[in-house]
């Protein structure tokens, strides 16, 4: 998830550190309400979040580092089945979420990349 969502493994894997590192420092803010796999997922999404908006605040030399479109990799099959149990759905519906989520990014990448 959240290398779909920065399209960009090394940023993807920094981030999954980060995400990791966090939830085991709040682990006792975790009280159990929600699922953990929907708390760690929430968790992942802030951060990834956070920095994405903070890069396109601060660009590196007045440009963001935005790769092409065409790096959108299709997930694993494992990733939607855990998608899927956690969202209550089917894969076809997570699969297809994906795929309209990776248009939509592609042409906000394209839009925020213009200069």
């Amino acid at each position: 998830m959240v290398h779909s969502m920065t399209l960009d493994e090394r940023l993807a894997d920094d981030l999954v550190q980060d995400v990791f590192l966090r939830a085991f420092r709040g682990l006792g803010s975790f009280d159990g309400r929600a699922r953990f796999t929907t708390w760690l997922y929430r968790i992942a999404m802030n951060i990834t979040h956070d920095t994405l908006a903070r890069r396109r605040r601060s660009p590196i030399d007045g440009r963001a580092e935005l790769p092409p479109a065409a790096a959108c990799p299709a997930e694993p099959p494992e990733a939607e089945a855990e998608a899927a149990r956690i969202e209550g759905c089917s894969r076809a519906t997570i699969s297809w979420r994906l795929h309209e989520a990776k248009k939509r990014l592609a042409v906000s990448l394209r839009h925020h990349a213009t200069p």
